[in-house]
Order: structure tokens, then C-alpha cells, then sequence
């Protein structure tokens, strides 16, 4: 599906929605219904716990993980994914801080970084209070399955 043509239909859905929470608000308003809009949600605390339930439930390869890439292509609409290195635009180390175009994969430089507790803690509190920010957990499992969470 095009990218486009899938963000214009979000955005109809949106549009639609928003709609009918109005009218429903209308409707409770109207029967003096008193309406706590956010009743459910609770802020809480991100622990150590939670950082093992989730990789639990989301678990590829630990030796390397990957983030989306912050612009979508051009022609495809897209984002891409791109494993972390450690040396990722330092000097001395990354030839492409210097203009070079070569892939992470054939850099004899390249120090991809693993999935640790502190990283998975930062993603997690990373996406709090944002929307659609947590969704990098990519991991490339053995077999070369990609596993990640849809949120």
C-alpha cells in the first residue's frame, strides 16, 4: 500500500472519529452525564520489570538491534531500519562522516551494539507521551526473521 494513500486514510479515520466522540459527548452532556475523559489511564513508573515482560514478549536476536530511519524514502513513502553501531559518525571510524557511501554491513569498522536492559528502558520511556514512537524494536532473529512489536 502506498504510503500516502495510507496516511490519507488514517487521517480520514481520525477526522471521523473525532466526530463521533463530539457527538457523544454532546449526548452525555445532554443527559447530564458527568464524563471523566481519561478514567483508565494511569501514570506509571517504567521498572526494570516492565523491561523484562516486554522483552519477553519481543525477542529476536540480542547481539544487534536496529532503529527506524527518522525520514521515510522519497519514492516509496517508507521507513527504513538500520542496525546501531557504536562508531556510527565518529571521526576516525565511520567513513561516511567524511562523504564515503558504503553500507554498515561492509565497514571493517563496524561495532553494532546490543539489546541491553538500559536500552530497552530508554525505548520504553522514549515513546511515553508520544505517539507512534514505539515501534524500533527491531531485532533480526536467527534464521534471519525480522520480529518486532506493532504498537
Amino acid at each position: 500500500m502506498n504510503g500516502s494513500l495510507y496516511q490519507e486514510g488514517l487521517e480520514e479515520k481520525v477526522e471521523r472519529l473525532e466526530k463521533e466522540n463530539e457527538y457523544l459527548k454532546s449526548l452525555l452532556e445532554k443527559h447530564q452525564i458527568e464524563f471523566d475523559p481519561l478514567p483508565f489511564i494511569h501514570d506509571e513508573k517504567i521498572t526494570e520489570v516492565h523491561v523484562r515482560f516486554f522483552y519477553s514478549m519481543f525477542r529476536g536476536r540480542s547481539d544487534v538491534y536496529a532503529k527506524r530511519s527518522g525520514k521515510p524514502n522519497s519514492k516509496t513513502g517508507m521507513a527504513g531500519y538500520y542496525p546501531q553501531c557504536a562508531n556510527f559518525w565518529k571521526d576516525g571510524y565511520c567513513p561516511r562522516k567524511h562523504g564515503m557511501s558504503i553500507s554498515c554491513q561492509k565497514c571493517d569498522n563496524r561495532q553494532y551494539l546490543s539489546i541491553t536492559g538500559p536500552v530497552l528502558m530508554a525505548h520504553l520511556k522514549e515513546g511515553k507521551g508520544r505517539r507512534f514512537r514505539r515501534d524500533w524494536s527491531l531485532s533480526i532473529a536467527p534464521g534471519r526473521t525480522v520480529q518486532f512489536p506493532g504498537f
